[in-house]
């Protein structure tokens, strides 16, 4: 297991690495790459603990992704901005994600297959994904399976 100083040495290493990158998907003019580069440059920002890139890079991610129409990156975003605004303090603009956060996962019916439960509402694994493409909840699978310790 990797300490917090070795996660911030990569963090830090891989920085540079998307900003090359990112280059690169701009000049080409690939959006989803730039997407999911600036995405990945968000996270380095948080595990850097810089919070106010990491909301900026965030909110650029909100905007190209809204742009894009990509439903499962806005929600993915919305998520990542409720708790960074969590985390510095903000409740208000948290909150406004979270409803947000709501919204999407709504839109995208995301539901439990067993409990048809939103997935995301609570903080709980998701089990696996079933041959009828329902995605279940992992304790929801557990209570129903026949056979109680399967590895999942």
């Amino acid at each position: 297991m990797k300490s917090s100083f070795e996660k911030s040495l990569i963090d830090i290493r891989a920085y540079p690495r998307y900003q090359s990158a990112y280059a690169i998907a701009v000049e080409t003019g690939d959006r989803k790459c730039q997407l999911d580069v600036l995405s990945g440059m968000a996270l380095c920002a948080f595990g850097a603990q810089d919070l106010e890139q990491a909301v900026e890079i965030n909110e650029k991610v909100l905007t190209l992704s809204k742009e894009l129409e990509s439903k499962l990156d806005m929600l993915t975003c919305h998520k990542r901005l409720c708790d960074l605004y969590l985390y510095l303090d903000s409740p208000e603009v948290s909150c406004v994600h979270g409803f947000h956060v709501r919204q999407l996962l709504r839109d995208l019916q995301l539901y439990c297959g067993v409990c048809a439960e939103i997935i995301g509402e609570k903080d709980e694994k998701v089990s696996r994904a079933l041959i009828s493409t329902n995605i279940i909840y992992k304790s929801s699978y557990a209570a129903t399976s026949p056979v109680s310790n399967l590895s999942t």
